[in-house]
């Protein structure tokens, strides 16, 4: 993880794939996020993942004419946004969960190999709750838009516990 300044008072957080790999739980075959990222931590992101024509979905969506499903598309962005807090001292080692999606908008298809950017940025932050304005793009083309509310709590213990059931 590498650190620059950004206008007035805004560090820039340059992340590697393996960095991204560390913030993020999830893991194959469900980590979408999987390229170099940029975060200004609690503010903003933009990172880089490809869909690799070779993923098991791709077969099924849709034979012939491989698209990436859209519950994909929305998970992708907000891996993304989860990377937005993630990268805070109050949020680190915690879990992303995404517990609401509003204005969500499939304007392009995202097909197999292509070079996918998804930026965003924090709209509101309360108890550890924020919405995110993100959007997904392919070769300067935005293929899908949402506003995505991510609520951040401990992972599970020991004991299988959740902490946001406590």
């Amino acid at each position: 993880m590498t650190q620059r300044e950004r206008g007035t008072n805004s560090k820039v957080l340059s992340l590697t794939a393996a960095d991204v790999q560390v913030l993020l739980p999830q893991r194959e075959p469900f980590l979408f996020v999987t390229g170099p990222a940029e975060v200004v931590p609690g503010a903003a992101v933009t990172a880089r993942t490809t869909f690799p024509a070779n993923i098991p979905l791709y077969r099924g969506h849709f034979p012939g004419s491989p698209v990436t499903p859209g519950t994909i598309i929305v998970e992708t962005m907000a891996q993304a946004a989860s990377l937005i807090m993630l990268t805070t001292s109050q949020y680190e080692g915690q879990i992303g969960y995404l517990i609401g999606i509003r204005e969500a908008h499939f304007l392009k298809p995202v097909y197999p190999d292509a070079a996918v950017l998804v930026e965003g940025n924090v709209c509101s932050q309360r108890h550890g709750v924020i919405e995110a304005a993100m959007q997904l793009s392919v070769g300067g083309v935005r293929s899908a838009t949402a506003v995505l509310t991510v609520m951040f709590r401990p992972a599970r213990d020991g004991r299988g516990q959740e902490g946001m059931l406590t």
